[in-house]
Order: structure tokens, then C-alpha cells, then sequence
């Protein structure tokens, strides 16, 4: 298992290399920047078709779901790949560097599709990261060693009722880290692969928003370092599908008894609800 999914992850990291260098190549241009319909940008559907385009040249045959267009089928299924072209839209088009290309590929087994492999690649700044199933989590061709250092705490809290969710997250990091730092970035998927690395406590997503193609690749290496994402119920955040969907609240760490304490302590002052 290792080996093939090596392999899928080095084609990933290939493949994820040449678009971030393709959004590189056209960061600050204001015509990349500009608007299409709601947050979507010019450069979100070039860096997708550019994508789209590698796999083929690749040969690689399978569904391919995206942010922007939706499921594209290439004559079989027994691949998926999970695709967000252009993570951290906004501060690509506010040229604020921290963005970047997420892929997540899944092999179809027994009807089930298990992922094999997912690369994150930073447009602006540092080696891709990301995981092949079974042999561990990597930095550019490096294996990493996943474990939590430092303070740093990643939160997506926007609305007014997810406020006290962030406090009571605090007060439970407290009891176990000191002087932990909020931030908040603009890039899911490389925040949650920098806790899957250990870069940061703890990601939590609370805006109930976030989709299948915005973390795929980040949650299965997250998982294959060691980690755990739940949701406010304490279920399994589960991302594999045909189509873009919502999946809703995260919390992720390498620290499972962490999140475990934090999401039940949310269910009781919910009435275990």
C-alpha cells in the first residue's frame, strides 16, 4: 500500500507544484483578481482548468470534483480527485501571500473510496506539504515528524453565536498550553496541514461553511499524522463525495484528548444535545 500510494503522492506534488507556480506567475495581476460571480475570481477557473488539463496530459482517468465546476467525469471511477484550484481566493487577490493549491486523491475499493494520497502547495512561500496512506505525512519529498510544538491556536469564528464556542475552546487549551495565540489567516487547508504538522494547536473552523474541496487533502493528512477532526457532535468529519458539499464545524489536533474534552464539554452546556 505504501508504495502505490508513494507513487500517487509524488504524481500529486507534481501535479500541485506546477499550478501553484502558474498562480504565482500571475500574482498582483489585477485581471487574475477580478471577480466572476460571488467570492469566485478569474484565477480560481484558470488554476482549476490548468489542473484539469495536467491530470489528462497525465493520463490519469477518474472523477474529478472542484470548487468552481462541480463533478467532471474523464471515462471511469475508479479514481476521485478532490480538487480546491486557488485555497485563500481573497488574499490571492488582495496580493496577501498565503494561499494555496489543495488535491486529494481517493482509489476506488470495494465500491468505497478509501484517499491514498492529498498535496497542499503554498503559491507564495514553502515546499508542499501532504500524506501517501501508509507511509506518513512529508514536506516536499521529506518525511516529517508530527508533533505539537508551540502556541499557536487557528480559529474561523465570524458570526456572533460562534463566540462563545471560541471561548470555551480557549478555556480548555488554557488548562493544558500556556499563552495560547489566536489567528486567524485566510487559508483553511494550509492551516489545518500546519496542524497536522503540529505548526499550531489546534484548528477550528465554526463558520459551518467549509466544503469537501476546501479540506480534503488537509484532513487526510491530519489523519495520517496522527490527528483527529470532529465535529460539535463529536462525529468523524467525513469529506468523501461525488459533488461539492458542506461538512460543516471542525476541530482538529494532533492532541486527541484535547478535542475530545472540548467537544464534550460543548455537548453538556448543550444539554447533550
Amino acid at each position: 500500500m505504501c508504495e502505490e500510494s508513494f507513487e500517487y503522492y509524488k504524481t500529486l506534488l507534481r501535479i500541485g507544484g506546477e499550478a501553484a507556480a502558474f498562480l504565482r506567475d500571475h500574482a498582483c495581476e489585477e485581471v487574475y483578481g477580478r471577480s466572476v460571480k460571488g467570492d469566485t475570481i478569474r484565477a480560481d477557473l484558470e488554476a482549476e482548468d490548468y489542473i484539469i488539463d495536467i491530470i489528462k496530459s497525465e493520463g490519469l482517468r477518474g472523477v474529478i470534483v472542484t470548487e468552481e465546476r462541480g463533478r467532471i467525469d474523464l471515462g471511469s471511477d475508479n479514481m476521485l480527485f478532490i480538487i480546491d484550484p486557488l485555497d485563500g481566493s481573497t488574499n490571492y487577490k488582495h496580493c496577501v501571500p498565503w494561499c494555496n493549491v489543495s488535491i486529494a486523491l481517493f482509489v476506488k475499493n470495494n465500491n468505497t473510496y478509501e484517499e491514498v494520497a492529498g498535496v497542499i502547495a503554498p503559491i507564495f512561500h514553502g515546499d508542499p506539504v501532504g500524506f501517501a496512506k501508509g507511509c506518513g505525512c512529508f514536506e516536499g519529498m521529506k518525511k516529517i515528524e508530527a508533533k505539537n510544538r508551540g502556541n499557536l491556536v487557528l480559529v474561523y469564528a465570524d458570526e456572533p453565536q460562534s463566540l462563545p464556542l471560541l471561548s470555551e475552546l480557549i478555556v480548555t487549551i488554557k488548562e493544558k498550553y500556556k499563552n495560547p495565540k489566536v489567528r486567524s489567516l485566510g487559508s483553511a487547508a494550509l492551516e489545518l496541514a500546519y496542524t497536522a504538522m503540529g505548526r499550531s494547536i489546534v484548528f477550528a473552523d465554526f463558520r459551518g461553511s467549509l466544503r469537501n474541496v476546501d479540506v480534503a487533502s488537509a484532513l487526510g493528512m491530519l489523519r495520517e499524522c496522527g490527528g483527529i477532526a470532529l465535529d460539535l457532535e463529536g462525529k468523524s468529519i467525513e469529506i468523501v463525495s461525488n459533488s461539492v458539499m458542506k461538512i460543516g464545524t471542525i476541530i482538529a489536533s494532533l492532541d486527541k484528548d484535547l478535542v475530545l474534552t472540548y467537544v464534550n464539554r460543548v455537548r453538556e452546556k448543550r444539554g447533550g444535545r
